[in-house]
């Protein structure tokens, strides 16, 4: 069994989807629990989680629903969701997440071949194929539109040495020895500041084919790019690792004295031809 754990800030609608694919045996197509964390959501999204008949896919096999009284930022309540967790493997999806055909069983199938590394579906990549609003409301996960997102998602490029914070897999034993995620973190520079954690760790990380569609931004570009929050998220982050979430060559600095081999700087072209799948 799998954990599938998510975050919810109101966004109603989106989680909805979410579950809605969960429900669907051809989508979550191996055995899994979800838990749901609830950020102090103001939109009954409790009563949507918990009433919810996910027991239409046999796979699924518990829930387990968790409400701070406020909220608390997403990586308070990813660290939650990891304490409640009850298997090896978790799978964090923000809550406009869609899982597709076979996506769950792809991802743990990458997750075995590397149980200390962090898997991340390509869902840019199938975002730029499918359009921002291929999935709007529930009704459209309809059998034709899954069949496209798994043909779309089976030719997704396979990109190693990155991994994504809106879709990611990986195991307890490495969420744990890494320290999970910063609290002091709000919103946006959160993510990034695990993914390097993860990248300095050594851990093998991937972003594969996989059926997985994010429209992206739905409940974390909710906050302004010129917020007060944001700009103390980037200056922790700067005064924590030395310089920016995008400035890639301070990464690779930080890895060579970390003794890890650093992230090469390859063209995609000649990825694209050694890790062809």
């Amino acid at each position: 069994m799998i954990t599938v754990l998510t975050i919810a800030y109101n966004q109603r609608l989106y989680t909805e989807m979410l579950l809605n694919s969960l429900s669907r045996p051809e989508c979550a197509n191996v055995p899994f629990e979800l838990v749901c964390i609830d950020n102090g959501s103001t939109d009954k999204t409790e009563q949507l989680v918990v009433t919810y008949p996910l027991t239409k896919n046999p796979n699924f096999k518990n829930l387990t629903y968790f409400a701070f009284s406020e909220n608390l930022g997403v990586a308070a309540a990813i660290n939650k969701g990891f304490q409640l967790a009850q298997t090896d493997y978790i799978v964090q999806a923000d809550n406009d997440v869609v899982f597709g055909p076979q996506s769950l069983s792809i991802m743990r199938a990458w997750m075995e071949r590397y149980p200390l590394g962090m898997i991340s579906p390509n869902w840019p990549w199938i975002q730029k194929k499918l359009g921002i609003r291929y999935f709007e409301n529930p009704g459209d996960i309809t059998p034709p539109k899954l069949k496209k997102l798994k043909k779309t998602g089976l030719k997704a490029k396979l990109e190693p040495f990155r991994a994504t914070g809106s879709c990611w897999m990986c195991s307890q034993e490495l969420f744990a020895k890494i320290g999970g995620w910063d609290t002091e973190y709000k919103n946006i520079c959160a993510s990034d500041d695990f993914l390097w954690k993860v990248s300095l760790s050594g851990a093998k990380r991937f972003i594969v084919p996989c059926p997985v569609y994010h429209p992206g931004k739905i409940t974390r570009g909710k906050i302004p790019e010129n917020s007060e929050q944001q700009e103390k998220d980037l200056r922790r982050f700067a005064e924590k690792w030395g310089g920016h979430p995008e400035d890639k060559s301070r990464l690779r600095e930080l890895q060579r004295k970390a003794g890890v081999a650093p992230d090469p700087e390859l063209p995609k072209t000649i990825w694209q031809r050694l890790f062809h799948w």
